[in-house]
C-alpha cells in the first residue's frame, strides 16, 4: 500500500532497471496465490504502474490473461483484470475483441465469485464500448443476466454489485440493452416478487427497473412488458405496511414504480386498464390487503395521470376514497386518506367543487384519540393541507369547525407530531382564507405562543420551528393593518429566539419570519436591523 502510494507521484523517476524489478516482484508475488489483504495491495501498485506502463509491460496483460483461463487462479486473474481495467481501461481497448472472448468463458463458470468478479471487471469497460466493438459486448449480455441470476442464491450483496454492470450500460446509453430488456425486466420483476430474498436486495433490483421504465418506455410499451410490471407491483400493493416506516421496503419501491408508469405512459392506455383489471376489483375484495392496494394505487396514479382521471374518474374515485375512509380495516382508511390527499393536490381546480364534501369528513377525522395512529394522523393532516390550500375563499363557512379542531389539539394532551401538523395545517387555512381568518387570530395565538416562547429543547424545537413558519404565513396573509399590530411583538419573538438559536433549521424558519414582516411592516424591523444583520452574517460565514 505504502509502494502504491509513493509510486503515484514518482513512478517516472525511478531508473528504469528499479521500475523493471518492482514489475517482475509484484507478478511474482502474485502468482503465489497470496492472501485476499496481500493480493489486494500488490494490485493497487499493479494498478499505478499500469497507468505510466501499460503499453511498455506485455507481460501484464500476459499475466492476467494466463490466470484467468486457469480455474485454480481464475478469482486472481479476474481480480486484477478489474482493477487494471478501471486504471487503463482507454489504453486497453485493442485488446477488446480477447478479453470479451476471455469473458464470454469465465461467464459459463459454477463459481459465484467468478462470475462476480467477471460483471466488475466488464462495467470498467462500458464507458469505452465504441461503435467498433457494441456488438462483441452485447452477445455477453444474455450469460452477464444469467450470472447475477445465479450470484442472488450465493451472495446476495454481490448480486447488487455485479447490476451495476447494466446500470453502467444504461447510464452511459450504450446501444445493447434494448434487445435484453424483456430479460431485464423479468429479473427484476423475479427478485422484487421474492419474499425469500432481503429487503435491501429487493429494493435495488426495483431501484433499477424504475429506471429502465423511465429511460426505455416505448420500448417497454412495445414488447408489451407494462402488464407484466403491474401485476407484480399490485401483489407488492397488496401486502401489510412496514412498522419501521423510515426503511426502504418493496412495498415502498411498489408505488415508485406505479407512479413512474403513471408518468411516462399514455394515461389514456394505463388508466382503463389499471381499473378494470386491478383498482376496481381490489376495493370490492373481502380482502382488507387488497382493498388498501386498490386505493393506494388510485392515489400513486393521481399525479401521472391527473387530467385524465378528472375527466372520466373523478366522481367514482371520490366515491371509491370515501367509501374506505368508513372500512373496518385501519389500513384501509389510511390508503383512503392518501388518496383523498393525492386527489386533493393532483385534482384541481375540479377537486374544489366538492370540497362542501370532503372538508367536513376531515374535520371529523382530527381527533385527539387519533394520537397513536401515526400513519392516518400524517395522512389525514395531508390531506386537509392540500384541499385547503387551494380552496380560496370557499374555506371561509368551514372556519370556525376547521379553526375549533385544529386548536383543539393544540391545547390537548395529543401527541407532538399531531400538534405539529394542526399548527402546519393552521398555516395552510390561512394561506387560502387570508383576512377572513383574522377574528380567529386571537384565539390561535393564545396556544401558538405557547409553543414560540418554549425553550429550545429537543422535544419542543420541531413544534417551535413550525409555530414560526405559521406566524411568517400570518404576515404575508392576514393584511398590512391587522399585522400591524402583530409586528412589533413578532419582531421581539424572532429576535429573542435568534439570540440563543443554535439549531439550522430553527435559524431558517427565523429568518423567513422576518423576510415575512420585511414584507408587511418594514419598519418594524428598523430598531434591530442592525444586530439582526449581524447574525445573519455570522450564519453566512459559518
Amino acid at each position: 500500500a505504502v509502494v502504491s502510494t509513493q509510486s503515484t507521484g514518482c513512478w517516472s523517476k525511478l531508473d528504469e532497471g528499479f521500475q523493471s524489478g518492482v514489475k517482475t516482484t509484484c507478478l511474482q508475488v502474485l502468482s503465489q496465490g497470496p492472501a485476499k489483504e496481500v493480493r489486494n495491495s500488490v494490485a493497487g501498485v499493479v494498478s499505478v504502474i499500469s497507468k505510466h506502463q501499460f503499453e511498455s509491460w506485455p507481460e501484464l496483460l500476459n499475466f492476467i490473461t494466463g490466470a484467468c483461463v486457469n480455474e485454480a487462479t481464475q478469482q486472481l486473474g479476474l481480480y486484477l483484470l478489474g482493477v487494471v481495467s478501471d486504471a487503463v481501461a482507454m489504453e486497453m481497448e485493442p485488446h477488446f475483441p480477447a478479453l470479451f472472448q476471455l469473458y464470454a468463458g469465465t461467464l459459463s463458470s459454477a463459481d459465484p465469485e467468478v462470475l462476480y468478479l467477471t460483471c466488475v471487471a466488464m462495467s470498467k469497460l462500458v464507458l469505452f464500448i465504441g461503435t467498433d466493438y457494441v456488438q462483441g459486448f452485447a452477445a455477453l449480455l444474455p450469460a452477464s443476466i444469467k450470472a447475477v441470476h445465479n450470484l442472488l442464491t450465493a451472495d446476495q450483496d454481490k448480486a447488487c454489485q455485479a447490476l451495476e454492470l447494466f446500470e453502467n450500460l444504461l447510464e452511459c446509453e450504450v446501444p445493447v440493452v434494448v434487445p435484453h430488456l424483456a430479460d431485464l425486466t423479468e429479473l427484476c420483476l423475479e427478485v422484487a416478487a421474492s419474499t425469500a430474498l432481503e429487503d435491501a436486495t429487493r429494493v435495488k433490483f426495483m431501484t433499477f427497473l424504475n429506471w429502465l421504465i423511465s429511460a426505455k418506455k416505448k420500448t417497454i410499451q412495445k414488447l408489451k412488458l407494462v402488464e407484466r410490471v403491474l401485476g407484480v407491483v399490485f401483489k407488492l400493493l397488496a401486502t401489510p405496511e412496514p412498522e419501521d416506516i423510515e426503511s426502504e421496503t418493496p412495498i415502498q419501491y411498489a408505488g415508485i414504480i406505479l407512479d413512474t408508469i403513471a408518468l411516462n405512459l399514455p394515461a389514456e392506455k394505463l388508466v382503463p386498464a389499471l381499473f378494470q383489471t386491478y383498482i376496481l376489483p381490489a376495493v370490492g375484495s373481502a380482502e382488507p390487503l387488497d382493498r388498501k392496494a386498490g386505493l393506494v394505487a388510485m392515489a400513486v396514479i393521481a399525479e401521472g395521470c391527473g387530467e385524465y382521471m378528472v375527466e372520466k374518474h373523478l366522481q367514482e374515485c371520490l366515491k371509491l376514497a370515501a367509501a374506505g375512509l368508513s372500512d373496518d380495516s385501519a389500513e384501509v382508511r389510511n390508503a383512503a386518506l392518501y388518496a383523498l390527499g393525492q386527489f386533493a393536490e393532483h385534482f384541481q381546480p375540479e377537486i374544489s367543487k366538492f370540497s362542501g364534501e370532503i372538508l367536513p369528513i376531515l374535520c371529523a377525522k382530527i381527533s385527539l384519540d387519533m394520537g397513536n395512529e401515526n400513519s392516518a394522523l400524517t395522512r389525514t393532516y395531508y390531506a386537509l393541507e392540500s384541499l385547503c390550500e387551494n380552496m380560496g375563499d370557499k374555506i371561509v363557512p368551514f372556519l370556525p369547525d376547521l379553526i375549533e379542531k385544529l386548536v383543539g389539539v393544540l391545547s390537548g394532551a395529543g401527541s407532538n407530531a399531531g400538534k405539529e401538523m394542526a399548527i402546519s395545517a393552521i398555516g395552510a387555512v390561512t394561506s387560502a382564507a387570508e383576512q377572513e381568518i383574522v377574528p380567529f387570530l386571537p384565539r390561535i395565538m393564545e396556544h401558538m405562543k405557547v409553543y414560540l416562547m418554549a425553550p429550545n429543547t429537543e422535544e419542543a424545537l420541531s413544534l417551535k420551528t413550525q409555530a414560526i413558519d405559521t406566524l411568517g404565513i400570518f404576515a404575508r396573509s392576514v393584511g398590512k393593518e391587522v399585522f400591524l399590530g402583530m409586528a412589533d411583538e413578532c419582531v421581539q419573538l424572532g429576535v429573542s429566539n435568534l439570540q440563543t438559536a443554535e439549531d439550522p433549521d430553527l435559524k431558517r424558519c427565523l429568518y423567513g419570519l422576518f423576510a415575512a414582516i420585511s414584507s408587511t411592516q418594514p419598519a418594524a424591523l428598523g430598531p434591530v436591523l442592525e444586530p439582526l444583520v449581524r447574525k445573519m452574517f455570522e450564519s453566512l460565514i459559518s
